[in-house]
């Protein structure tokens, strides 16, 4: 007999609703995200923000006013965790082992300080945060 098996790697929203940010005292949220891969050799994960870390007023010129600065941490096991920071560059972690096999579920938790929504301008803010997988 023989047989092959795919590779598959991959991060899954457990609940991927949009995370309302809109207090004004300040405000954090969490989802959590379940990572998946069959590779032996692990994988890399990257979360990247589409804005740098700021979620921006919709027809805004991302101006002063027009923008809202936030934070994002990771939680789990097995190298996944980080503190909260600012995602001005993408963070990057590599999980050179084969523990996913099955599945290792951690939180992305989002936080904007009290304070940043009252120096912003009326309006629909928005910002996209990439959670992408490849094996090694």
């Amino acid at each position: 007999l023989e047989g092959q098996v795919a590779l598959s790697c991959g991060a899954f929203a457990i609940d991927p609703s949009a995370i309302d940010l809109g207090d004004p005292d300040g405000a954090e949220e969490s989802r959590d995200i379940q990572y998946v891969c069959n590779s032996a050799a692990g994988f890399t994960r990257t979360i990247s923000s589409d804005n740098a870390g700021v979620l921006v007023r919709i027809g805004g010129d991302a101006g002063e006013g027009d923008t809202i600065p936030y934070e994002v941490a990771s939680g789990g096991g097995a190298g996944l965790s980080f503190d909260f920071r600012r995602l001005e560059r993408p963070e990057v972690t590599v999980a050179a082992d084969s523990r996913f096999l099955q599945g290792v579920q951690g939180g992305l938790s989002v936080r904007v300080r009290s304070g940043a929504v009252s120096r912003a301008f009326a309006g629909e803010y928005v910002d996209t945060i990439r959670v992408e997988v490849t094996a090694n």
